[in-house]
């Protein structure tokens, strides 16, 4: 039970982490209008990032719930760990890359460099399809080795959250897509609203899969 209320708690310390982050970048005193960063309404500013903070707490609540789920079902006798596939290892690189290459974007598009903050957002985008191109790779070894979703409660449980997560990692290409799609016809201010919201969000993703690779390679 020690192993599921830690994991609980790094998911909160996150959330909770990334919140106060982001109360403490806020500047209100600025007047709309005066710099680069207020050139967009400041609300807009403040819906947006409350709606990624629910949608993370939702996240969160979600994924604690199965790991409760896997952390009492494994200690079932017919519960058979799974090897875990080297590939995983090269696949949390690129996560992470993928990550480090969008906050390089956000910081360059702050210096008004559309077009490389467009180009680095492109290479996340790339480099989140290269990991899920990974994760599917290390669902084919699993499976080519006899490891099947039906054939053990262990093997059900991997392929079950590192789907989900693989399921929220899809969302957010989508919606980087969709700001990549739209990046000449807005505003410097308006692109940069959505890069910043997609570092974020590509950085929890980063921090749950760690957990994530972390719980189910220990047990």
């Amino acid at each position: 039970m020690n192993v599921i209320i830690l994991f609980m708690a790094v998911l909160v310390a996150i959330v909770v982490w990334w919140i106060l982050l982001q109360r403490l970048t806020v500047k209100p005193w600025l007047g709309a209008g005066a710099t680069f960063d207020d050139q967009r309404p400041y609300s807009r500013d403040i819906s947006a990032k409350l709606g990624l903070w629910v949608f993370l707490a939702v996240i969160t609540s979600l994924f604690s719930l199965f790991a409760t789920a896997y952390y009492m079902r494994m200690h079932v006798a017919d519960w058979r760990p799974l090897p875990e596939p080297g590939i995983l290892w090269t696949n949390t690189f690129l996560l992470l890359a993928s990550g480090i290459a969008l906050q390089i974007s956000q910081m360059t598009l702050r210096r008004q460099k559309t077009a490389l903050a467009r180009y680095l957002s492109i290479t996340a985008w790339c480099l989140a399809i290269a990991f899920l191109v990974g994760q599917w790779a290390a669902w084919q070894q699993l499976s080519a080795a006899g490891y099947l979703i039906w054939n053990n409660p262990a093997n059900a449980f991997f392929f079950l959250l590192t789907g989900l997560h693989g399921i929220h990692i899809a969302g957010g290409i989508w919606v980087l897509s969709l700001a990549l799609w739209r990046y000449q016809r807005r505003s410097d201010s308006e692109n940069l609203l959505a890069i910043q919201l997609c570092s974020q969000y590509w950085h929890y993703l980063f921090a749950l899969w760690i957990l994530l690779f972390w719980l189910l390679s220990s047990t």
